[in-house]
């Protein structure tokens, strides 16, 4: 059976300017001169077991503390500190538990070189060569990708944005043109409520139309005998919009009571109250009686007409 072979190595180099390494010299300001004992204990250990590395745990830290004398706390802080200031690889700390640096695994590939087998455990190699050009590539590849994910999501948020563009008031006003549209037609297929607001969003900032007069338009036109079937989307809506606006103030001064100049007739409060008492009161009168009132109201806007003068309140 072959003999396992051996990871370690029996000797290790210590710089003689050691103790003015600007690392060690952090670590003994932070953790006192018995540090160095500590430090030297760890890399015994490193140097003596695997060769290059030292896998951390509570074990270790006994074991170090027992063989200078010292305690595992203090072993712990020295530990932190070496960290720290990187002396050892603050990288392979975090996530692979264990105790190396560059620097050791030279020094342990020198020491090594006539071994069989030196080698460094890929996932533990810090002296592995960087792939310059590929790197460079793939970060240039991974900035057009993280570019391209960028102008991608600044795309879809540019949509996100377009299709909620419109204000509350502007889904209101889309809500009662089809609630309107339905009333009328209770099999209307229920639209893309959001492509409607932002149709009359549209509508109310090109054409400078006011939400509230939208609105009165929208029921004016789902009201009307002949609109009521041309308007069926907020683009028919604004399509017709300035006719149906002038057809509403046609409509309005048809209504108005003129005289024979051709102005508008302003009748007095007394006789609107008058017209609007007799009104309330129609359905409670007689054929005969209603006749006899409305001929009344006739004979009393004929002499209003003619300024015939003061009439008795």
């Amino acid at each position: 059976m072959a003999r396992p072979l051996k990871r370690g190595i029996d000797y290790f180099s210590l710089d003689v300017n050691f103790l003015s390494d600007l690392k060690i010299r952090k670590i003994m300001r932070a953790c006192g001169n018995g540090s160095i004992s500590i430090m030297i204990s760890l890399l015994s250990n490193i140097y003596r077991d695997e060769g290059y590395y030292l896998q951390w745990d509570n074990d270790l830290a006994f074991f170090v503390a027992d063989e200078v004398g010292a305690s595992e706390g203090a072993v712990d802080e020295v530990v932190k500190k070496a960290v720290q200031v990187e002396f050892f690889s603050k990288q392979m700390f975090d996530k692979e538990k264990i105790l190396t640096s560059a620097g050791i695994q030279r020094r342990y590939k020198a020491a090594s070189a006539k071994k069989k087998d030196n080698s460094i455990l890929p996932e533990f190699d810090l002296l592995a060569p960087k792939k310059v050009v590929s790197d460079v590539g793939n970060k240039v590849k991974g900035a057009d990708n993280e570019q391209s994910k960028g102008n991608e999501s600044k795309g879809n948020e540019k949509k996100k944005n377009r299709r909620q563009k419109f204000e509350p008031i502007h889904m209101q006003l889309a809500e009662r043109l089809f609630e309107l549209i339905q009333a009328k037609n209770p099999e209307a297929k229920p639209p893309k409520l959001e492509k409607w607001a932002d149709d009359i969003r549209i509508m109310c900032e090109q054409d400078k139309r006011e939400p509230e007069s939208v609105r009165n338009a929208i029921d004016w036109a789902l009201h009307h005998s002949f609109w009521s079937g041309v308007i069926s989307s907020p683009t028919s809506l604004r399509k017709s919009y300035d006719k149906m606006a002038m057809q509403r103030i046609s409509e309005k001064e048809v209504q108005k009571p003129r005289n024979r100049s051709g102005r508008e007739e302003v009748l007095p409060d007394w006789f609107k109250r008058q017209q609007e008492q007799q009104q309330a009161s129609k359905e409670d009168l007689s054929e005969e009686e209603r006749t006899d009132l409305e001929q009344q109201v006739a004979r009393i806007k004929e002499d209003l007409k003619r300024g015939s003068g003061q009439i008795d309140k």
